[in-house]
C-alpha cells in the first residue's frame, strides 16, 4: 500500500467507510487494545479516545503488531445459545491486518480465520464463531 494510505488517519477512515459499526482490536508486543466505532463512525465513547488510538496504531505501524477490524453487518440471524435460549445476532465480518515498518499488510481471508480459530496462549485450534465470514481487507478496496 502506498505511504499515504498507511497512516493512523488513513487507515481510520478506510475502517469508517465499512458500513455499520466495528470493533477494533489492535494487539502489539506490549498491549492489547480494543475500542468500538459506531455506525456513525464516532470512534470510542469519550473524549480523547479516538486521539490515544491513533497514537496506539501509529506507534503499531512503525514498531509492529495487527488490527483485528470486526464489522457488524445488518442481517441477522437467530442462533441458539449454549444455556437453550434463542437470541437474533448480528452477522460479522473480521479482516485482519499485519502492521510494521512503516506498512501494512492485509491478512488474506485464510489467515484471518486461522488467527481467530487458534488459541493464543496454546495454539490449540478453536471452533470457528458462527455468523462470521473471515474477510480480507484488499478485497474490500
Amino acid at each position: 500500500m502506498s505511504d499515504e494510505a498507511t497512516t493512523p488517519e488513513a487507515i481510520l477512515q478506510r475502517i469508517r467507510s465499512l458500513p455499520g459499526p466495528k470493533i477494533l482490536t489492535l494487539v502489539t508486543e506490549a498491549s492489547e487494545f480494543t475500542i468500538d466505532i459506531d455506525a456513525e463512525g464516532v470512534c470510542g465513547y469519550g473524549p480523547g479516545h479516538e486521539s490515544l488510538f491513533r497514537a496506539k496504531l501509529a506507534r503499531a505501524l512503525q514498531e509492529g503488531g495487527g488490527l483485528m477490524i470486526r464489522q457488524f453487518l445488518p442481517m441477522k440471524v437467530q442462533r441458539r445459545m449454549p444455556n437453550g435460549k434463542l437470541l437474533w445476532i448480528p452477522e460479522k465480518k473480521l479482516y485482519g491486518l499485519f502492521l510494521g515498518q512503516g506498512a501494512l499488510r492485509p491478512f488474506s481471508a485464510a489467515e484471518v480465520r486461522h488467527a481467530s480459530c487458534t488459541d493464543a496462549a496454546t495454539g490449540a485450534a478453536l471452533a470457528p464463531e458462527p455468523g462470521l465470514t473471515y474477510a480480507s481487507w484488499e478485497e474490500e478496496a
